[in-house]
């Protein structure tokens, strides 16, 4: 997808957007300091070759290593963070599970934020990786996936590339005025601080923002991987949109889905002392059934 503009005009409204997202990255970065030190380290870093370089961060078993990693299975992650902020280490413990667990290379990667860079500066970072990882290291399989905003971006992305496999936990999957969320405003193009900074270069059209690589609720089925997953907590503001999706989907091969009764939107980048041992288990029981999936995705013969 092209854009035409590649920096915001400067109003005051855009500088008062800034001023916010400052905040709230700076509130990450706090967060991801006081709670995530424990995390694991990944075993390689670099950039991807791409014309707006991406930092990628590498998790793989012991046997592996950064020097001999072509043809093998892997699975790319895209962070969540509102499309507005967010690191690759903040799905360092999903990525080193899933990386030991299904026995694959899983990377992590970066993309451009709105309101800087809004829609589809994102979506064409998390393309341009693809192509990136495809012509260094040639996978034999590779799956997507991603939390949140980068749940959305996955799916995305899983619609223009053959992939063995898409999961996305809680993603927002309707930026248009049909969408069933539960945001008191209806307008599409100021439904929240996050969705008002991601779509500051759209226009409340139908046509536009029912564009399944923005809202991949309108995506169809054939478009996307042969194993769509989607982890879907109740508590979320976006739910109605998934549990739609959801009935939409079931009958489909190849679709499943697990809902959360007593999880909200990001409960699994909730340190887990806060957690009670339900929502744990939750946490827990959705990335197995990511590993599950991405295992059979791998063994397939498709």
């Amino acid at each position: 997808i092209q854009t035409t503009r590649t920096m915001p005009t400067t109003t005051f409204r855009y500088i008062f957007l800034k001023f916010q997202v400052t905040v709230l990255r700076l509130l990450g970065k706090i967060f991801g300091v006081l709670f995530n030190g424990n995390a694991p380290n990944p075993k390689y870093i670099t950039y991807s070759n791409t014309p707006h370089p991406q930092r990628c961060i590498f998790f793989y078993p012991s046997t592996y290593n950064s020097e001999n990693l072509r043809n093998l299975n892997f699975y790319v992650n895209f962070h969540g963070g509102g499309f507005v902020g967010g690191y690759p280490e903040d799905d360092s413990k999903f990525c080193s599970y899933l990386a030991n667990e299904a026995d694959c290379v899983v990377i992590s990667a970066q993309y451009r934020f709105a309101p800087e860079y809004p829609f589809p500066t994102a979506l064409n970072d998390c393309q341009a990786v693809i192509k990136w990882i495809k012509n260094q290291y040639s996978p034999n399989k590779i799956a997507i996936g991603g939390f949140s905003a980068g749940g959305t971006l996955a799916l995305g992305v899983s619609q223009t590339h053959p992939f063995a496999l898409v999961s996305a936990f809680y993603p927002p999957l309707d930026f248009s005025r049909n969408s069933k969320n539960e945001f008191p405003e209806k307008n599409p193009l100021k439904r929240n601080l996050f969705h008002e900074m991601y779509l500051l270069d759209s226009k409340d059209d139908e046509h536009e923002l029912t564009n399944p690589l923005l809202s991949p609720f309108y995506a169809q089925r054939e478009k996307l991987p042969p194993k769509v997953v989607l982890v879907v907590p109740k508590i979320d503001p976006n739910y109605p949109d998934m549990e739609l999706f959801v009935e939409k989907m079931k009958k489909e091969v190849g679709f499943m889905s697990l809902i959360y009764q007593s999880a909200f939107h990001g409960w699994t980048y909730v340190p887990e002392f806060l957690l009670g041992k339900d929502l744990v288990k939750a946490k827990w029981d959705a990335y197995n059934l990511v590993v599950t999936e991405v295992k059979k995705a791998f063994s397939s013969g498709l």
